[in-house]
């Protein structure tokens, strides 16, 4: 079940990447699979979840306020957060932020190292498009934090990822 929830937040990950939204179905279809996963233990582990994800929206939408993260960021961390008792969770917020400042040294480097470029023409392959738009927004908007937020999922999820 939990590798299933991989491919929505792949699907994440790319239009986050490409257009810097997160679909509303992807966290819509994260939170029912996690109140589900939690149900599967009982209505009490599930009354826990619900509780945390409560507290986690209230902070991620203060810091959402501040415009420090996206509302679909906000919104896919807390169905994500459905899913995992308070242990994973904590597993999953650190796996995150990790994740997160690595995209954004990334990005820094990004900023550094490449001026903005010239924008590549129609006959330009997808990646070196894709490539040219990123290297352009470096110098100009925020991280696709979804890539971030897949990824502390990701290593929540699989085991076999985990160092």
């Amino acid at each position: 079940m939990q590798i299933a929830m991989l491919v929505p937040l792949a699907f994440a990950c790319w239009q986050d990447l490409l257009l810097r939204r997160i679909p509303d179905g992807v966290p819509a279809a994260m939170a029912l699979a996690g109140i589900f996963l939690r149900l599967r233990d009982g209505f009490q582990p599930l009354g826990v979840s619900l509780a945390v994800a409560a507290v986690l929206f209230a902070v991620l939408f203060a810091v959402y306020l501040r415009r420090s993260i996206g509302g679909g960021d906000v919104k896919l961390i807390v169905a994500l957060a459905l899913g995992y008792g308070p242990l994973a969770l904590a597993g999953f917020l650190f796996a995150t932020v990790l994740a997160g400042g690595i995209l954004a040294l990334a990005y820094l480097a990004l900023r550094v190292a490449a001026p903005p470029p010239r924008p590549a023409g129609h006959d330009a392959s997808l990646l070196r498009r894709l490539w040219a738009v990123e290297r352009w927004r470096a110098h100009r908007s925020g991280l696709p934090y979804g890539i971030a937020i897949a990824a502390g999922a990701a290593w929540t999820m699989l085991p076999a990822l985990r160092l």
